[in-house]
C-alpha cells in the first residue's frame, strides 16, 4: 500500500512539475549569426548560432580548421560545417581526378 501511495505521489509530481514549468520564448532573430573566427581571422554567416566549435576536427597537424556543429544527437552530428583553413604561402596540390575544361 506504501509502494503505491508513494508511486502515484511521484507520478503527480512528475507530471505537474513537466506541465506548469514556463517555457521561455524563443528570442527574435532578424537574419542570419555571423560566426567571427579569433584563431583564423574569418567570418561566415550562419543559418543559426552553432551548437558547439570544434577546432582541428581531423587531428592532424598538418591539417588546419574549424567545424561548426549545429545540430546533434550525442555523438552523431547532425549538421555542421566544416571549415579547412589553407596557408597563403602554400598551394593546393590538384587532386589526380580533376578535370581542366578549356574554351
Amino acid at each position: 500500500m506504501r509502494k503505491i501511495f508513494f508511486l502515484t505521489a511521484l507520478l503527480m509530481m512528475i507530471l505537474t512539475t513537466t506541465t506548469f514549468a514556463a517555457e521561455e520564448p524563443a528570442p527574435e532573430e532578424d537574419g542570419p549569426y555571423i560566426y567571427t573566427s579569433e584563431d583564423f581571422k574569418f567570418s561566415i554567416a550562419c543559418p543559426i548560432k552553432p551548437v558547439a566549435v570544434v577546432q582541428n576536427p581531423w587531428q592532424e597537424p598538418e591539417k588546419r580548421g574549424e567545424m561548426l556543429v549545429f545540430a546533434n544527437e550525442g555523438f552523431d552530428i547532425l549538421y555542421a560545417y566544416v571549415i579547412q583553413v589553407f596557408p597563403t604561402s602554400t598551394r593546393v596540390a590538384r587532386p589526380q581526378s580533376a578535370i581542366t575544361l578549356s574554351l
